[in-house]
């Protein structure tokens, strides 16, 4: 949840100045304190998960057709010092989806930061991801929706009740 949060407070300082190549900087302490992180550690843990995984959207819709795109959420740099600041970057491709709103819902902060629980943090940050799509459904087998929560292997009736039915109504308690 922490990479999330942290994500989302780096898309919203540099939302007004999207562009590629364009490098941004926000203090370590403001990006700490958003995100809930109390050490320069898991903060450059947060940064590190954040330039290293990858992330596939299936389909979305350009005005050439369908598109599959795979790519990672930042580049970064951090100084070392407790005081010090982040420099960051979008990835080229995946800053074409984040910039538009046609393609990339913008989360609302005030939403994400109400919103407390992993389970409900990856489910809204995958509806927002959805809702601005040409077919904005998010249709999962089982098997595969308990692999996104985290939560193989789990039982059907525990995994409802202990993970899908409680991210809902902190999601919908939260706006």
């Amino acid at each position: 949840i922490q990479e999330q949060k942290l994500f989302n407070f780096l898309h919203f300082k540099a939302s007004r100045d999207m562009v590629a190549g364009r490098i941004h900087r926000v203090s370590q302490e403001e990006a700490m304190q958003y995100a809930g992180i109390t050490t320069q550690r898991a903060l450059k843990q947060s940064l590190y998960a954040l330039g290293t995984a990858t992330i596939t959207l299936p389909e979305y819709e350009k005005a050439d057709g369908s598109h599959t795109v795979t790519c990672h959420f930042i580049s970064y740099e951090i100084s070392n010092a407790e005081n010090g600041f982040i420099n960051f970057a979008f990835d080229p491709i995946l800053l074409e989806i984040i910039r538009d709103p046609k393609i990339y819902a913008r989360i609302n902060m005030k939403e994400a930061e109400r919103i407390f629980s992993p389970y409900a943090a990856r489910l809204y940050e995958r509806m927002m991801l959805l809702k601005c799509l040409v077919e904005p459904t998010w249709i999962a087998p089982l098997e595969k929706a308990k692999s996104f929560f985290g939560c193989e292997g789990s039982r059907t009736d525990n995994f409802m009740q202990k993970v899908v039915q409680p991210a809902v109504e902190e999601i919908n308690d939260a706006g």
